[in-house]
């Protein structure tokens, strides 16, 4: 059976008759192929965890937007303004404000 195959095959040839012969001791009755649709089942399954951990990324990546979206909203809003015609302060004062980009790192021994 090895001498029809070409020589330059040959090698993967008796490989494969190995890989076989190896499969079909482990599972008489499914052989390589019961091994092959396991790794087939599993590669299916892994396939399902990526498209699901690739959607949990874009979820929590536009959570993040939103939320650095209110920050820097919040950085705009004029707390001086009068309310009601009243000349009204809360007494903020720019000197403690922060960059919402940089604070999560200026704060990492924070445990949040």
């Amino acid at each position: 059976m090895i001498q029809m195959v070409e020589e330059r095959n040959r090698e993967d040839a008796v490989k494969a008759l190995v890989y076989e012969a190896t499969a079909r001791i482990r599972d008489p009755v499914y052989g390589s192929t019961g091994a092959i649709c396991q790794l087939q089942k599993m590669v299916q399954e892994l396939k399902m965890q990526l498209e699901s951990t690739k959607a949990r990324m874009l979820e929590l990546q536009q959570q993040k937007d939103q939320f650095l979206g209110i920050l820097l909203n919040v950085g705009h809003l004029d707390l001086l303004s009068p309310i009601n015609g009243s000349n009204f302060s809360l007494g903020y004062d720019d000197s403690m404000a922060y960059d919402p980009i940089k604070f999560p790192a200026e704060c990492d021994s924070w445990i949040i």
